[in-house]
């Protein structure tokens, strides 16, 4: 028993390293509201989306710097909602590659594997949220993405 205890721990402080260890600050000419957008855009989906949130009456956090290339996305974005993290992640659906395909495919049916784990996932027209099931408002953070265009 004690040692089944002790595999757990050291599984969820594996996963704990996982998720945090892409945080960082930002560095070079990059702020929050540019971070991941292509030269010359002003708006992407994915700050319409964070702002639907505050427009919700969430409490949103400033972005974080993710490694949306781990997963094939074209962008990406962390922030805390309400004091807990959430990820999301755009992909090109006209301009997959073969490896984001396969994370969309997955994605698509609810989950994806990700170094050996299942993470549950929302897909919705080519964006990904990542972590709304560790969250406490999780089905409220759902159904804002879900109801985004």
């Amino acid at each position: 028993m004690r040692k089944k205890t002790i595999t757990i721990i050291l599984i969820m402080l594996f996963l704990l390293l996982l998720m945090t260890g892409c945080g960082g600050s930002p560095t070079g000419n990059e702020t929050d509201e540019t971070r991941g957008q292509e030269p010359g855009e002003t708006v992407n989906r994915l700050d319409q989306l964070k702002s639907a949130y505050k427009n919700e009456g969430f409490d949103v956090g400033e972005n974080k710097v993710i490694a949306f290339e781990m997963l094939y996305a074209d962008k990406g974005m962390k922030f805390e909602i309400d004091g807990e993290l959430i990820e999301i992640y755009e992909y090109d659906m006209s301009n997959l590659s073969d490896e984001a395909n396969d994370i969309v495919e997955q994605a698509k049916s609810g989950s994806i594997n990700f170094s050996g784990f299942n993470v549950p996932v929302k897909f919705k027209n080519g964006l990904m949220l990542v972590r709304y099931d560790e969250h406490s408002k999780g089905e409220e953070i759902v159904k804002v993405f879900e109801n985004f265009k």
